[in-house]
């Protein structure tokens, strides 16, 4: 059961990063806009994590409040 645990904390964030680099399939010139979006793609992703993080945490500080 850990393993199985460990092996799904590791491989779906890589499998999120290698999408992004695989999926748009960019050609091998260097073209900022291209860097731009893969950047930002997974700059949102980070984001919407700490935000997830930061809400649970914010709701959690106002249950406690109320007791």
């Amino acid at each position: 059961m850990n393993f199985w645990r460990t092996v799904r904390i590791v491989l779906v964030p890589a499998i999120i990063i290698a999408a992004a680099f695989l999926v748009p399939r960019f050609d091998l010139s260097f073209d900022t806009s291209n860097l731009l979006s893969m950047v930002s793609f997974l700059f949102t992703i980070v984001i919407g994590f700490f935000i997830a993080s930061a809400t649970s945490n914010y709701l959690s500080l106002q249950s406690l409040i109320t007791q």
